[in-house]
C-alpha cells in the first residue's frame, strides 16, 4: 500500500489523541508493523490514498471474558435460551464470563491518522466475536462420554447479542495499538 503523505485538516470527533509533536515516520513505523504482524491495514472508507488515515483490523486478544462491560451487558435486551444469558437476566456474570473466555475471543479495530498540527491519533473499537476454530475436548472427558448424545453443546448466543469489553484508557489503547502493530511484545 502507497504510503499516506496528506495529514488530516484537524482532529475529527471520536478520536483521541496519541501524540502530540509526532511524525510521518512515527504513523508508517506503526502501519508497516502492522502489516509485518499480518494485520489487515485498508483505507478508512471515502480517503484517498495520499490520506494520513488508515484501518488496522485482525487483532484479537484471546480468553479475555474478565474484561466485559458488566452494566452494557445488563443493557442488552435479547436474552434467549443460552445458559449465560439466563444467569446475565438475574445478575449472575460468571456464566457469561466464562463462555465469552472459552467461546470468543476481544476483536480490534484501531482507525490510526495524522493531523497537520502533527498530532497523531486514533479511534479504537473492540467487540467480542465468536471463535473461529472450536477447541477439542481433552482426554479425560473424551473417556468418560458414554454416547454421541453426551456431546452435546450448549445453545450458542445469537449473534444478534453483542457484548463490549469495559473502557480501556488512552495509554492501554496505546499498548494495544502497538501490540497488534508488532511494535511491542
Amino acid at each position: 500500500m502507497k504510503r499516506p503523505t496528506q495529514p488530516l485538516p484537524n482532529r475529527p470527533g471520536g478520536y483521541l489523541q496519541l501524540e502530540s509533536y509526532s511524525s510521518l515516520q512515527r504513523l508508517y513505523m506503526l502501519l508497516e508493523g502492522a502489516e509485518r504482524a499480518g494485520r489487515k491495514v485498508r483505507l478508512q472508507r471515502g480517503d484517498s490514498e495520499e490520506t494520513c488515515r488508515r484501518v488496522i483490523e485482525g487483532y484479537t486478544l484471546e480468553r479475555a471474558g474478565g474484561l466485559l462491560d458488566e452494566k452494557r451487558a445488563l443493557e442488552e435486551g435479547d436474552i434467549t435460551l443460552h445458559p449465560a444469558l439466563i444467569a446475565l437476566a438475574a445478575g449472575d456474570f460468571g456464566p457469561l464470563k466464562h463462555t465469552l473466555t472459552l467461546e470468543y475471543s476481544l476483536s480490534f479495530t484501531f482507525a490510526l491518522g495524522f493531523t497537520r498540527d502533527r498530532t497523531l491519533i486514533l479511534k479504537p473499537s473492540a467487540v467480542y466475536k465468536p471463535q473461529a476454530v472450536q477447541k477439542t475436548r481433552g482426554m479425560e472427558e473424551a473417556r468418560t462420554v458414554e454416547t454421541f448424545t453426551d456431546l452435546q453443546s450448549e445453545p450458542l448466543i445469537p449473534d444478534s447479542v453483542k457484548f463490549y469489553p469495559r473502557r480501556f484508557s488512552g495509554e492501554e489503547w496505546r499498548v494495544l495499538l502497538e501490540r497488534a502493530c508488532g511494535v511491542r511484545v
